[in-house]
């Protein structure tokens, strides 16, 4: 047989295999399981609005069934987003266009937050801010400062871009 249903037992469970002696599409009271990829056109609604897919335009809602951007997350708490890594190495964020990427997010255990152009933010990284006291760190990961700037040629410049005073 290349398809048949099955009713068994006091479960209410119904069993739909193609071939084969695998349940590829399991209904239960409870519950549907599949085996195998799912495939569907039109838009996804998981519990109203927990999740939401517009497949007319192809964006992905989090509580709220109307995204504007590609994912669109809708909550009432100040922390929307969670990016966490097992272990205490960093754990970062990578922007991305056509020509290059940047990178930021927490290093490794939790010393401070920084920014890069690899995903390597402990060694080097163009801007890091020390957990502990705030220090800033200019192309360092160890600010010996409120604000330590590194480079074979550091400094500082100020522009006044107010030129009526002049």
């Amino acid at each position: 047989k290349d398809f048949y249903l099955d009713t068994a037992g006091a479960d209410h469970r119904i069993n739909f295999r193609v071939g084969g002696s695998t349940t590829q599409l399991e209904i239960e009271s409870s519950a549907v399981n599949v085996t195998g990829n799912i495939v569907g056109t039109g838009d996804l609604t998981i519990d109203t609005n927990t999740l939401f897919v517009d497949a007319s335009s192809n964006r992905v809602g989090i509580n709220t069934t109307s995204p504007d951007t590609p994912v669109h997350i809708l909550a009432s708490d100040a922390q929307l987003l969670t990016v966490q890594r097992n272990g205490d190495n960093n754990a970062n964020i990578r922007f991305r266009n056509d020509t290059s990427s940047m990178f930021c997010g927490l290093t490794t255990n939790a010393t401070g937050f920084a920014i890069d152009d690899d995903n390597d933010l402990g060694s080097g990284p163009m801007l890091f801010v020390r957990r502990s006291d705030g220090n800033l760190g200019v192309g360092t990961a160890t600010p010996v400062g409120t604000l330590s700037l590194s480079d074979q040629n550091p400094n500082i410049r100020f522009d006044d871009e107010d030129t009526s005073n002049n």
